[in-house]
């Protein structure tokens, strides 16, 4: 290939170092063999202050999760650069860890967002990987290739002539000296079945190697394991009657070459085969290979396990050992090639018939020089890369609205707006808070990974630098909680900065009582609350704004509609099915200052007089999720009614789900002053605000409860028919007729925000 078109590759580690196999298998030997075949030129290192857009065409990050990955592939990404990302783990289980302050898959999943192509080590990992990401990027595989001495002399020459920080430098020299004191004679450990001690092996020469005149050796060499799946040495015991049959049989011992000698020592004192350890490094496994009679590779077929690749089996192959394993779909290719039927039976022949295992063996090692091979390596790689480098081709010129979103009710308001834009061609993105992307019982990052919509996380406190990165690949920003005030100072600081960088900013009344828009009060002035957006669509006509807004706010407001759904989906709630008495829903935001301790007090002994006069109906309790002012606030005395369930939003289900989910199940609402009286009279429902010491023109003509009667006679109400129920809804048409403009909301924001980018949208799905 001429060299203007060898695609320059910068290959981005977690930490340059052999002693990872991802390092070696992913990184290091795709390059040397891309290299040798002159398929590509490329850079492998750990720092990524080394790219530089205009010096490469493509960005290859293997099984790093940082923050700095994130950027680094939005910056390759913003240059127009193909992204690929290597993944070798399951990193779906449970409790995996990584350094990235975020979970695995959420790490993950951001740096995918912004990739062209997505590379697995295995098809089972590959059809994991499917799941999660769906059709939002390819995911293809490509296995690990075949390590010897001659590639790994390659693969050290590559990390060595790296240039790199002097902390990098220093920190490998550590690690080095730290794996020299490891590896002394002294640490050997070695153990029988009675616990007596045996002599450490003699020290192998070329004329005589390890266990030669002695007994047979039965090798197992890997990572120890780790807590998040059941692999590793202590899937030996998979193996334990077949290893325990052999050494009643055989003068036969166990080794293990790992990087845990208490875990080792726990393993052979469960087993009866003699077992000796050593450190694990690639000397140490190139050693014992050499004197094996065989190797074994069980696996416990475990979500995490059953992705691993056959590495393992190809390097013990490579040295003509006859490999016993479990038949895992990845090692099913081999099958004529290694033992995958009965281990003792395996076992046993390695040792009683040597020979016809090694020719076994022999068929094993074809088979990976067939699939596994440095030519096979560096064809599917150069395919990768070519289809990587097409595929950001493609999408140079596309246009992509950020949607912050910071607030557990942010989602609530925004899902409409997100499915308009989609469904109008403008790409989104999502600009999530720290806080909440963590937040036990936030359902915005589930959803947005359901909708494989690309996100990236900041930091609750972003840098300019944070917020410049995560703004780089946005034209207009649509905030839904933007103002001055401390819980909305998330999205104001990203329109300051989108401001700065002329993108269209754009923000939506969050709720019916909106501090800065339709509310005020002694602690928040309408006056003082400043919006940065350039535009400010409302829910209702501007005559529903406060009589304090200013002047210039006042300007920059757009009525729109509501954006949220009058009828969201039916959720399952097993619990409330089966219930055959009707349910009163009471919403709670009690956390806030505009309540007294008066107030608060009324509320709760209008819930306990309306649940012991009412009996027969059920009362749905449902704390703010924010202020789960019952939940978590209150410090008063047990409350235990028969007829009450609180549905606490810190627990299954109800952290999934806010107030209009539950509406299907609902013969009728009652609120604190809240959104929740708007979001009920949309959807149909009979719906009273409690006032009690408060004074409430604003829910004007919905019914107001002043005290436990009126609670009481609301709910019969609500059973009831004829004319005082009629009359109890035409209130609540009335309300939401004076508060919210018809039409679709989301649709008219959507095709407001194309237009200011110069987007003619002729028509949205709705």
């Amino acid at each position: 290939m001429p060299r203007a078109e060898r695609p320059r590759v910068f290959i981005k580690l977690a930490r340059a170092t052999l002693s990872m196999a991802s390092v070696r298998y992913r990184a290091l030997l795709p390059a040397v063999v891309l290299e040798s075949r002159q398929r590509a030129t490329t850079l492998v290192t750990d720092d990524s202050r080394l790219f530089n857009p205009r010096r490469f065409d493509a960005l290859v990050i293997v099984k790093s999760f940082a923050a700095q990955d994130q950027a680094l592939a939005s910056r390759a990404r913003s240059a127009g650069r193909a992204v690929v990302f290597d993944l070798c783990d399951n990193i779906y289980v449970p409790g995996y860890k990584t350094k990235s302050a975020l979970p695995a898959p959420l790490a993950f999943y951001q740096i995918a967002c912004r990739c062209d192509l997505i590379v697995c080590s295995t098809e089972p990992l590959r059809q994991r990987v499917e799941r999660q990401l769906g059709d939002m990027v390819p995911v293809l595989v490509i296995p690990d290739g075949l390590e010897s001495e001659t590639t790994r002399r390659a693969q050290q020459a590559l990390l060595t002539r790296v240039a790199r920080s002097w902390r990098a430098q220093l920190s490998d020299r550590l690690r080095a000296l730290a794996r020299l004191v490891r590896a002394r004679p002294s640490a050997t450990v070695t153990a029988t079945a009675p616990n007596t001690a045996l002599p450490a092996p003699p020290a192998h020469t070329a004329d005589q190697p390890a266990g030669a005149a002695a007994r047979h050796r039965i090798l197992w060499f890997g990572n120890h394991g780790a807590p998040y799946g059941h692999f590793g040495m202590r899937d030996i015991l998979l193996f334990r009657e077949a290893l325990d049959r052999l050494a009643a049989e055989f003068d036969v011992e166990l080794v293990v070459v790992s990087n845990s000698r208490a875990v080792f020592q726990e393993l052979a004192d469960a087993l009866k085969i003699r077992s000796h350890y050593r450190e694990w490094s690639p000397a140490a496994v190139s050693d014992e290979l050499s004197a094996a009679s065989a190797v074994i590779v069980p696996n416990s077929f475990d979500e995490f396990a059953i992705c691993k690749s056959a590495n393992r089996t190809a390097l013990a192959l490579m040295h003509g050992v006859p490999v016993i394993a479990n038949a895992t779909p990845t090692l099913e290719p081999l099958r004529d090639g290694i033992w995958l039927d009965d281990p003792y039976d395996g076992l046993a022949q390695s040792i009683a018939e040597p020979a016809r295992a090694r020719a076994r063996a022999a068929t094993g090692l074809q088979l990976c020089q067939r699939l596994f091979s440095d030519d096979t390596i560096a064809e599917l790689w150069s395919q990768a890369l070519r289809h990587a480098r097409e595929a950001a081709a493609k999408r140079a010129g596309t246009v992509s609205v950020g949607l912050v979103l910071d607030l557990a009710q942010d989602w609530d308001v925004a899902t409409g707006v997100i499915d308009r834009l989609r469904a109008a061609g403008l790409g989104v993105h999502a600009l999530v808070s720290h806080s909440l992307a963590t937040k036990l019982d936030s359902r915005t990052i589930p959803n947005l990974i359901e909708r494989r919509i690309p996100l990236t996380v900041l930091p609750d406190k972003f840098s300019q630098a944070e917020a410049m990165e995560a703004l780089g690949a946005v034209k207009a920003l649509i905030s839904f909680a933007e103002s001055s005030l401390r819980p909305h100072r998330f999205a104001n600081r990203l329109a300051k900065f989108a401001k700065g960088l002329h993108i269209v900013t754009a923000t939506v009344q969050h709720g019916y009582e909106n501090v800065g828009l339709t509310y005020s009060d002694s602690v928040h002035p309408v006056a003082d609350v400043q919006i940065l957006s350039d535009i400010i669509f409302t829910w209702g006509p501007l005559t529903q704004l406060h009589d304090g807004v200013t002047r210039e706010t006042r300007e920059r407001c757009v009525p729109a509609g509501c954006p949220k759904p009058a009828r969201p989906p039916v959720v399952s709630l097993p619990e409330l099915e089966r219930e055959a008495r009707p349910v009163i829903g009471l919403f709670e935001n009690l956390h806030w200052h505009r309540y007294s301790d008066r107030y608060r007090e009324a509320f709760l002994d209008a819930l306990s007089t309306a649940c012991s006069a009412l009996p027969d109906v059920v009362f749905l309790l449902k704390p703010h999720h924010a202020g789960r002012w019952l939940t978590d606030r209150y410090k008063g005395p047990t409350i235990q009614l028969p007829n009450l369930l609180i549905a606490d939003p810190m627990t299954e289900p109800w952290s999934r789900y806010t107030a209009p989910q539950l509406f299907s199940y609902l013969a009728g609402v009652v609120t604190t002053p809240s959104t929740v009286a708007l979001d009920a009279a949309r959807y149909g429902l009979p719906v009273a605000v409690t006032r009690f010491d408060l004074d409430l023109p604003q829910y004007e003509p919905l019914p107001q409860i002043a005290d436990a009667d009126d609670l009481v006679a609301f709910v019969r109400r609500v059973s009831a028919t004829g004319q005082g129920r009629d009359a109890m809804l035409e209130r609540m048409h009335a309300f939401v007729d004076r508060a919210v403009i018809p039409g679709d909301g989301a649709t008219f924001i959507a095709s407001t925000v194309a237009s200011r980018l110069g987007i003619q949208v002729t028509e949205v799905a709705s």
